[in-house]
């Protein structure tokens, strides 16, 4: 290429240079002064500064934004909310139906040890005292009956547990005002009210009410269930149908015997209340208490196995033959639950390593040793207190009856 170039926006190769040249000639054209230009040399690249990096500064990952949730409107469910209705109405209905036939309260005022002390353990139970009474006119709340079983009954105000626990009726106790003898005497001497003191006073318990139950009333109210199945032996099934006749006579029942054999068998209301009777096998006392505890707990697992219907018919029965301090409302809330309840514990009072059997004051009895040692031991199977510390007026029972023996 020529070393000159025209002074022209663009540059020309070295032929068109050539033809421009020519065209200048032909046709008069001075021909534009050319300067020379410096050959041209590569200009070397200046180095380039270093740019530090710059970092991001560190930042918290960024949280997504919560998605604000459209609240969607509740559809209504006409035909389940008449269920639910229905369900509550009806509920209601038989709580009331059954309400009709519990029986009337009769109130009592027991009386308490001064200086026992009600720990939180115990008030999460409701505890009741049982009586079943033998009474020929069904004047259960009056004194003058025999008192043939005694029982604790402690109820879990949360879970519907159950513990029983039974006094025998021959033991040997304060049964009120210094006197001391059989813990059945108490009910003869002046009705459920001394009946449910006798047990506070001598145990350092905090009982206010009482059911008490004929053998009219019992055999009732298990007929109402469907009856109840216990395992017997021969010998037990010989006493039981001596004792359904003995009921004929006392009681104008009737009722057919049972196979006098070993096994399990289905029982009707007077064959249970008749098993509950018998006292002269091996064990005696102590063996028949055990027996009433069996037919409650096959009672109230009939009951929670119960339909409404059968429930209600064991309610109406019951009226007609338990005397109460409950009122109604009260009965009603033990009934409804009835579902929930399960006998976990069943023991007799005295314990068996905290008694003994012996004539005292000339009458045999069943006499605890120590009296103190049995109330701690009760407060632990009943409300699982340990090392229960008993009251002053307990250790003076129980320091006097060590006393005479």
């Amino acid at each position: 290429m020529s070393a000159n170039k025209p002074d022209e926006a663009f540059f020309l190769d070295e032929d068109d240079l050539q033809d421009y040249e020519e065209y200048k000639r032909n046709h008069g054209v001075p021909a534009p002064e050319m300067k020379e230009e410096a050959p041209f040399t590569e200009r070397p690249k200046a180095p380039r500064a270093k740019t530090p990096v710059r970092q991001a500064p560190l930042q918290e990952p960024v949280r997504p934004r919560p998605v604000k949730k459209v609240r969607r409107r509740r559809r209504r469910h006409p035909i389940r909310n008449f269920v639910l209705v229905l369900v509550l109405t009806l509920l209601l209905g038989m709580g009331a139906f059954a309400a009709m036939f519990l029986p009337e309260s009769y109130p009592i005022h027991p009386s308490y040890n001064s200086g026992a002390s009600q720990s939180l353990a115990s008030r999460a139970w409701t505890t009741i005292a049982l009586f079943g009474v033998d009474s020929r006119d069904q004047n259960l709340a009056e004194g003058d009956n025999r008192s043939d079983a005694i029982l604790i009954c402690a109820i879990h105000k949360l879970t519907g547990e159950v513990r029983l626990v039974s006094l025998y009726r021959d033991t040997f106790l304060d049964v009120g005002g210094g006197n001391y003898t059989k813990a059945n005497a108490a009910y003869a001497y002046g009705g459920p009210g001394q009946a449910v003191t006798m047990l506070n006073t001598n145990l350092d318990l905090h009982i206010h009410d009482f059911a008490a139950i004929g053998f009219e009333g019992l055999a009732n109210a298990i007929d109402a269930l469907g009856g109840v199945d216990l395992e017997l032996t021969a010998e037990e099934a010989g006493y039981l149908n001596q004792y359904v006749e003995d009921m004929y006579w006392e009681l104008g029942t009737s009722d057919e015997s049972v196979k006098v054999e070993d096994g399990m068998q289905h029982l009707t209301g007077i064959q249970a209340v008749a098993y509950c009777r018998i006292r002269y096998t091996a064990g005696d006392d102590y063996k028949r208490t055990e027996r009433q505890r069996t037919v409650m707990k096959a009672v109230l697992t009939r009951a929670r196995h119960a339909g409404p219907g059968n429930l209600l018919r064991a309610a109406r029965t019951l009226s007609e033959g338990t005397a109460t301090s409950m009122n109604k409302a009260e009965l009603l809330a033990l009934l409804v639950r009835a579902p929930l309840y399960k006998l976990d514990e069943t023991s007799g009072l005295p314990a068996q390593e905290l008694r003994t059997a012996d004539m005292i004051q000339g009458q045999s009895c069943v006499i605890p040793l120590t009296l103190a040692e049995n109330a701690r031991w009760l407060h632990e199977i009943l409300y699982g207190e340990k090392g229960y510390e008993v009251s002053p007026e307990l250790q003076e029972r129980s320091n006097y009856i060590q006393s005479l023996y």
